[in-house]
């Protein structure tokens, strides 16, 4: 089963990629950007869907 990627806000700063049913980030990223790009490649290479979460909703 293919795994969802989610692009969420990191309790501390910043923002996390991480699998759907991951409790680890697969990368930390400073800023929102850069984490979505990372998320739409590896989305994109595993022919899933990406999910990128608003900050006032973490």
């Amino acid at each position: 089963m293919k795994k969802t990627q989610h692009v969420v806000h990191h309790s501390t700063g910043g923002w996390d990629v991480k699998a759907s049913g991951s409790k680890r980030a697969t990368k930390h990223f400073e800023t929102k950007a850069p984490a979505i790009e990372y998320g739409r490649n590896i989305a994109k290479n595993r022919n899933c869907q990406i999910f990128c979460v608003n900050r006032s909703f973490s």
